[in-house]
């Protein structure tokens, strides 16, 4: 006589056998990945073609363009992590490469506790601008500490109504055992409004390095020129700023500012 099986049993077995991996469709994240999902949080957005140039350097194996990602590699990584529910993106500018940032899972998931951003069309000249200089920095001193403006925003409490408060720089970062500011300057600004803030900063830093282009290079440097005493125009350092969108321009490596005393203000 055949041995009793309960109803049901051999269904559950066969069941069981073809039951997928519980991991099927989740997304396994590399190192590479979650690195470069915290620097965009941290950024707010990056750009496609820095995106590029930031996967690059995050990846252990040599790119076929040097310093650089290709751009269907990039593009395919990036629906790889929209699908995934981390980050959206979108042209915002005709005629330029889309941008990428985080949505609120993607912050969650790298342990950011940023509200929730959407990039707008005003104000990505000075974000691509930003995470520039943070790709030259982080190129010369791969062991800097970064805080941008993002993080310094959240750790202060900082809100509209605080706008007319103390200065906040476009960022900070810890590089050879000294804080240092790091402004990005693209439009003119009013010259007391410039020496006002040039003056805070020399009190609260050990430098600043100031990213400029040709168009405001020169005004930068007149207000650097006229502060006194010496010793405050010797904490600030003028880095070109590469042009957006300039893929031919040579890209600078910033130097720490001199220390104060030593040398007298300059330029990288």
């Amino acid at each position: 006589m055949p041995p009793i099986v309960q109803k049901g049993t051999i269904k559950g077995v066969v069941k069981e056998a073809r039951k997928p991996r519980r991991d099927k469709g989740q997304m396994r994240w590399t190192p590479r990945d979650l690195a470069a999902l915290l620097w965009i949080g941290e950024q707010y957005a990056v750009r496609l073609d820095q995106l590029a140039v930031l996967l690059a350097r995050l990846s252990s194996a040599p790119t076929q363009t040097p310093g650089m990602l290709r751009e269907d590699t990039v593009y395919k990584l990036v629906k790889r992590w929209e699908q995934a529910g981390v980050v959206k993106y979108a042209v915002l500018l005709s005629q330029t490469p889309s941008w990428v940032w985080l949505t609120r899972e993607g912050l969650e998931q790298v342990g950011l506790s940023y509200r929730f951003w959407k990039p707008k069309a005003q104000g990505l000249a000075h974000l691509y601008a930003v995470n520039q200089a943070r790709l030259e920095i982080e190129q010369r001193y791969p062991t800097a500490i970064w805080r941008s403006e993002r993080h310094l925003n959240s750790e202060r409490g900082f809100s509209r109504k605080q706008a007319r408060g103390p200065h906040r720089p476009d960022a900070e970062v810890e590089v050879e055992g000294r804080r240092m500011a790091v402004e990005v300057e693209l439009s003119d600004k009013v010259s007391g409004r410039l020496a006002a803030i040039l003056y805070e900063l020399a009190r609260t830093y050990a430098g600043t390095w100031y990213f400029c282009p040709p168009a405001t290079k020169g005004l930068v440097q007149r207000a650097i020129e006229q502060l006194n005493p010496p010793a405050v125009r010797q904490k600030f350092l003028l880095v070109a700023l590469s042009t957006e969108g300039d893929r031919n321009t040579r890209r600078t490596t910033p130097h720490p500012p001199p220390p104060p005393g030593r040398e007298a203000a300059g330029e990288a």
